[in-house]
């Protein structure tokens, strides 16, 4: 409620109120806030600038903690909307299977929560989930390029710079299907994945599917 109170005094008093998408705009500045359209912009996000191409050299940086093994990138701050517990689920399913020694990779200004690394340590992962906490800009590159994917399983966002800085560093992505994500990432239609982030099943099709062509995913 704090927070609420904050954000309706600052947007209030904001000449200008800026967004990363219509669905933003239409659904919380105006629903929500009940700000004027003129006040409103939308801004399109773009890549950062300091992550190189997908062809340039990557010995520089080696991976942290000997990483090795197909694993799954979600470098996001642990905070309740991110759904990180999703992805911890959607591991214990893949590595069901048996067919991989799947790995989750956390980064994030904080340490892994506690009821997360309970959750974590029930479902016997903690061998395989790696919380890196903060990592500087060349590590995170050097975890994009050695990723099977990125993946963001998010139940709300403006945007995802994730999902945009995995593709621009050759990294195949997948994407919660919300509203804002879908259409941020309209333009690459089928060539990013979308996964239901109620549903942690729904990751291993598309694991599938990468698996079979992912030339084809890094490609786009």
């Amino acid at each position: 409620a704090a927070f609420k109170q904050v954000v309706d005094r600052v947007a209030t008093a904001a000449r200008i109120v800026a967004c990363m998408s219509d669905f933003i705009r239409e659904n919380d500045l105006r629903r929500t806030l009940g700000l004027p359209p003129e006040r409103i912009r939308v801004v399109p996000p773009a890549t950062p600038s300091d992550l190189r191409e997908p062809a340039a050299t990557a010995d520089d940086v080696p991976l942290p903690h000997g990483l090795a093994g197909p694993y799954l990138l979600y470098p996001a701050a642990f905070r309740p909307y991110k759904n990180h517990a999703w992805l911890v689920d959607a591991l214990a399913l893949l590595r069901g299977r048996g067919d991989a020694d799947w790995k989750v990779v956390f980064t994030g200004i904080h340490a892994c929560p506690p009821d997360l690394a309970a959750r974590i340590g029930r479902l016997g992962l903690d061998p395989h989930v790696v919380a890196l906490g903060k990592v500087s800009r060349p590590v995170l590159e050097a975890l994009y390029r050695g990723a099977f994917a990125t993946v963001v399983p998010s139940l709300y966002e403006q945007g995802s710079f994730p999902v945009m800085e995995a593709i621009h560093c050759g990294c195949p992505a997948v994407a919660a299907g919300i509203p804002s994500l879908r259409e941020q990432f309209a333009a690459l239609g089928d060539a990013l994945p979308y996964l239901d982030p109620t549903e942690p099943a729904s990751l291993a099709p598309i694991v599938d599917r990468i698996q079979a062509d992912r030339a084809g995913f890094v490609a786009a």
